[in-house]
């Protein structure tokens, strides 16, 4: 690292020692991507720690309750957003790790937070053919939509085809 510090100096270009240094592939990340080895020692890649958060991030501001957007305006952002990064990392040997950023809890806790009241919830259940039971269980716990929107009435009401069908891509394995 030193050799090439100096030898850029004399070039009159800097180093940037916080991004730059001489280590392994395993413990840095570029351009988004991370590596990791397996046990018979090959190198394959991930989506760096810090773009998987980046993403997150990213879905939690286009799915906030806070924002008084449709159901459909969500879709339209998570798809044009989802598009291009589903191509940018369609390189990467993980493609399992996406299935709990696939699982749309939070698509669910705003068709939660849409429906106001229990007794708007149970209809809406229940018009989605849910049982009796599931339906008064999940509408008892309208308000809160967090816990609601992993409660096995929502599964089964909107599972993730349903989504899919409205036009969030899938980020797993198709």
């Amino acid at each position: 690292m030193v050799g090439l510090t100096r030898r850029y100096a004399t070039l009159k270009l800097t180093v940037n020692t916080a991004k730059s240094a001489v280590t392994l592939a395993c413990e840095r990340s570029f351009l988004g991507y991370g590596f990791w080895t397996t046990p018979e020692q090959i190198v394959q890649r991930k989506v760096s720690p810090k773009a998987m958060a980046a993403l997150k991030a990213r879905l939690r501001e286009f799915t906030s309750r806070s924002g008084d957007r449709s159901l459909t305006h969500v879709v339209a952002l998570l798809r044009s957003y989802l598009v291009g990064w589903k191509a940018y990392f369609r390189l990467t040997d993980t493609p399992l790790r996406f299935a709990a950023v696939d699982q749309w809890r939070r698509l669910r806790m705003l068709l939660v937070t849409q429906q106001k009241r229990g007794t708007t919830l149970f209809r809406t259940l229940r018009a989605r053919k849910v049982s009796v039971r599931l339906a008064c269980e999940a509408a008892a716990h309208c308000t809160r939509w967090w816990a609601m929107a992993a409660h096995a009435a929502l599964h089964t009401a909107y599972p993730i085809r349903y989504f899919h069908t409205m036009g969030v891509p899938c980020l797993g394995p198709s």
